[in-house]
């Protein structure tokens, strides 16, 4: 099972019962960190921020490897996933991307711009090999992994998965 919560950045209160490490400064990590902890407490997994360590592509694990998880940031909207297998998410609203970046980056793709980078994104963010060439060199409809497309009216969400599973909305 695949466990995701996508909330409003203004609506996630920071847990100040969480020790954060002094790499994580900025509030939006803060407060993705204080959404995964809720959302492990309603699993009935302990969650310790002592226990996650950030690998050198930048990608955060838990040093025991049984819990996957991933989170994302937008403008406005923190998404945060959960699994027991590798997982990736992306989240993009208010999108905006300039003509130069969509000609370096996004090539050629029958996906619209948008779809094209979060796609690519949460495809990396799986991967946790996120390099400016292999990012520039991969076309969104090359990429052929489980994943699940979360639209809304104001954000669009994609999460890649390592295998095939069914996807639990947290509020």
């Amino acid at each position: 099972m695949i466990y995701i919560s996508i909330q409003k950045k203004d609506d996630i209160l920071i847990d100040n019962n969480i020790s954060f490490p002094k790499n994580i400064t900025r509030n939006e990590s803060k407060k993705a960190y204080s959404l995964l902890k809720k959302m492990m407490k309603e699993l009935g997994i302990v969650f310790d921020i002592s226990k996650i360590k950030i690998a050198d592509n930048g990608k955060p694990y838990f040093i025991d490897n049984r819990i996957k998880f991933n989170y994302s940031h937008s403008n406005h909207y923190i998404a945060c996933v959960i699994s027991d297998f590798e997982v990736g998410v992306d989240i993009e609203d208010d999108f905006k991307i300039s003509e130069e970046a969509a000609c370096l980056y996004l090539n050629n793709s029958s996906f619209n711009l948008r779809y094209q980078w979060v796609m690519k994104e949460a495809y990396f963010k799986l991967k946790g090999d996120f390099s400016d060439d292999e990012f520039k060199k991969i076309r969104a409809d090359d990429i052929n992994l489980f994943h699940h497309i979360i639209e809304k009216d104001d954000y669009l969400s994609i999460v890649f998965c390592e295998k095939n599973d069914d996807i639990l909305f947290f509020n």
